[in-house]
């Protein structure tokens, strides 16, 4: 591992270590009057050891505030080793019905598929893993990549409800039969002959050409893997808290994704769980080879110990006091 550098996000923070000349300089004005005191009155002069750790709190304390107000980050760089014969695919339904919730002002399906995803990706360190929408059509945001930042920035920035809308203006606008595309367009590299796509949806889908799907699917060497997000009891829900009555969630949704799961001999999920999701996409891809695949960086920041440490210096003299 290559230590980069040690950066501080804010270096002006140490301005703050001046404050540490303030509680010195009273100690010290203390000290001398309680010198002058001790000796009118001829008392014994006390342990030295106590003064001393007096002064090295007032001075410690402001000086790890004023670290820690610097905000230090450790940066290391090391070898991104990554599979070299497989990439993942992770399918986001962003139709309307995935702003449906249980409750107003609720976690929305939506929510909780952006979360699925995220613990996905986290849990594939070693594999490349892309992005991309589902409405009425499969839109790709990020091809599969090794760079985690990208995955999270791109889920975070550019994938969103309706985002872009679906063409048409039908009232259901999920199409699970756009999947096929992934058989005809170049999500895939040809390089990478292990191929996964995780869908997360709610199945609330116009009706799919099976036969058609596993066809293009099986023709490309892609395998899917189904995550269910929702349940009958959802409402889409305005800013005011009333439903939208527009939407109504389909009862038979589950059903839908276990039958084409079955028929296209695909795990199914039936939670936006992203760890069990991981688990499925580690067994769809066994082991192979890997490569390099750039560095790495990683980043610790410092600050939060620093301030933590600060406690150090004050249970030490409190322990003097009471000893």
């Amino acid at each position: 591992m290559l230590v980069a550098a040690l950066e501080l996000l804010t270096p002006e923070g140490w301005l703050l270590a001046l404050l540490a000349l303030l509680p010195l300089g009273g100690l010290l004005l203390a000290g001398r009057r309680e010198e002058t005191a001790r000796a009118l009155l001829q008392l014994p002069a006390p342990p030295r050891r106590s003064r001393a750790r007096a002064c090295a709190a007032a001075v410690c304390v402001p000086l790890l505030l004023a670290a820690a107000a610097s905000q230090p980050v450790l940066r290391s760089q090391h070898a991104r080793t990554v599979r070299a014969d497989a990439a993942v695919l992770v399918i986001l339904d962003t139709s309307r019905s995935m702003r449906a919730s249980a409750t107003p002002g609720g976690t929305t399906r939506f929510d909780r598929a952006v979360a699925a995803a995220t613990t996905l990706r986290e849990a594939l360190p070693g594999v490349r893993v892309g992005l991309a929408s589902l409405t009425d059509r499969v839109l790709p945001h990020l091809f599969p990549s090794a760079d985690e930042e990208a995955f999270l920035r791109t889920l975070r920035d550019a994938v969103g409800i309706e985002a872009p809308p679906p063409g048409t203006s039908n009232v259901r606008a999920t199409d699970l039969g756009q999947l096929a595309s992934l058989g005809t367009q170049s999500y895939f590299e040809q390089r990478y002959p292990r191929r996964v796509a995780v869908v997360i949806t709610d199945a609330e889908t116009r009706p799919v050409d099976v036969t058609k799907l596993r066809s293009a699917l099986a023709a490309a060497r892609v395998q899917l893997v189904l995550v269910r997000d929702g349940s009958a009891g959802d409402r889409v829900y305005g800013e005011d808290g009333t439903i939208e009555p527009g939407y109504r969630p389909d009862p038979g949704s589950g059903a839908t994704l276990s039958g084409l799961a079955a028929e296209l001999g695909a795990p199914v999920i039936e939670t936006p769980d992203g760890a069990a999701a991981a688990r499925a996409v580690t067994a769809a891809l066994g082991t192979g080879p890997t490569e390099q695949a750039g560095l790495q960086e990683d980043a610790v920041r410092l600050a939060p110990w620093l301030a933590l440490a600060t406690l150090l210096p004050l249970l030490a003299l409190w322990h003097s006091r009471r000893a």
